[in-house]
């Protein structure tokens, strides 16, 4: 399943269908530099891009549910 989502300022991102994936981030690096004694900073030309991927992962639904105890004590409750 490949479906992409373009992540907005605050980085979230939301999948709504089951199946497998993966994370991948860009990132454009710029820099400056500032010569020893000098207080001023010089922009360096150009622009550098890395990206990275995370290896494929499942996505999978879960639904939680209010139970009387714990799956060790009683494990036939719902979802144990």
């Amino acid at each position: 399943m490949s479906r992409r989502h373009r992540l907005g300022r605050r980085g979230l991102c939301t999948r709504t269908a089951a199946g497998t994936g993966t994370i991948t981030a860009t990132t454009e690096w710029s820099g400056k530099f500032r010569v020893d004694g000098d207080t001023q900073w010089h922009d360096i030309l150009g622009t550098a891009e890395t990206t990275a991927s995370s290896p494929p992962f499942d996505i999978v639904e879960r639904r939680s549910r209010l139970v009387a105890t714990d799956c060790v004590t009683d494990p036939t409750q719902p979802d144990c």
